[in-house]
């Protein structure tokens, strides 16, 4: 950031849980650089998001953000699913994905960072920790980015 004003970073956030959705967009507004969450609510949709498919066909209109964050359980299309289909990706491929999910069973994580999950936490009950969790996932995977 040299020309001495602060960057937008774009967050694509895919969470069918609009209770979920809205914790992150409060941690967002907590965080200390700015940021901006972009929210799909499905498998579907959001698989033609990252091919830039359907509605989504224009890439010049679609927002490349720098952190993708999906929910492992979502209609249409699972988490896993859609992290399968990463190759297809138009233009996407690289961003980092960070999984999450109120399940904490040691075989979903372990599927999803052998299927190019860069990380994963498991949803917090407790409003702080939930936070918490998000501006380290905010600071491990976008600050290193934007240094």
């Amino acid at each position: 950031m040299n020309s001495g004003e602060e960057e937008i970073i774009d967050i694509l956030l895919i969470e069918d849980n609009p209770a979920d959705a809205h914790l992150i967009e409060l941690s967002i507004e907590e965080y200390h650089i700015p940021l901006k969450m972009n929210w799909i609510e499905n498998g579907e949709e959001a698989l033609d998001y990252l091919r830039a498919e359907g509605k989504f066909a224009n890439i010049e209109n679609r927002k490349k953000p720098r952190l993708i964050i999906l929910d492992l359980k979502l209609p249409r299309f699972t988490g896993s699913e859609i992290l399968k289909t990463r190759p297809s990706w138009k233009d996407l491929d690289n961003i980092p994905v960070v999984m999450h999910s109120s399940s904490q069973l040691h075989q979903e994580i372990t599927n999803c960072l052998e299927n190019g999950a860069a990380d994963f936490f498991v949803k917090s009950i407790d409003l702080a920790e939930f936070f918490s969790d998000c501006h380290r996932i905010f600071d491990r995977w976008l600050i290193k980015q934007v240094d």
